[in-house]
């Protein structure tokens, strides 16, 4: 359903585009949530136990809290790593958005061109 849609856009409807623009969310998050838990089972292995990434993000009921459950790994590392050493949201509205800004563009690098 995904690849045809993004293989012809400009050919597909309204619903056509939203169904596939959900549909190809729902593949990221499988294809996301099936290594989280690949490399989760491989760690228990050798005795290791890695935190969940996810926290049922589709049964959030409001963006921010859909954030909060998506990817928690990364997010944190993020918030832990970058955010927080730049100065987070302590020294003005400015400085908040620039260590915004600069902790989303290092998530976008991670995960690369589409």
């Amino acid at each position: 359903m995904v690849h045809p849609l993004f293989q012809a856009p400009l050919g597909a409807g309204a619903a056509a585009t939203f169904l596939g623009l959900c549909a190809f969310h729902f593949q990221v998050y499988c294809d996301f949530s099936g290594y989280t838990d690949i490399a989760i089972g491989s760690a228990a292995l050798f005795g290791f136990k890695l935190p969940d990434n996810f926290a049922t993000p589709y049964a959030a009921h409001t963006p921010a809290n859909y954030w909060q459950r998506w990817h928690l790994t990364l997010s944190r590392f993020c918030f832990d790593y970058i955010y927080r050493p730049l100065g987070g949201n302590k020294h003005g509205e400015l400085t908040t958005w620039f260590n915004t800004l600069v902790t989303f563009s290092v998530i976008g690098f991670w995960h690369g061109p589409l």
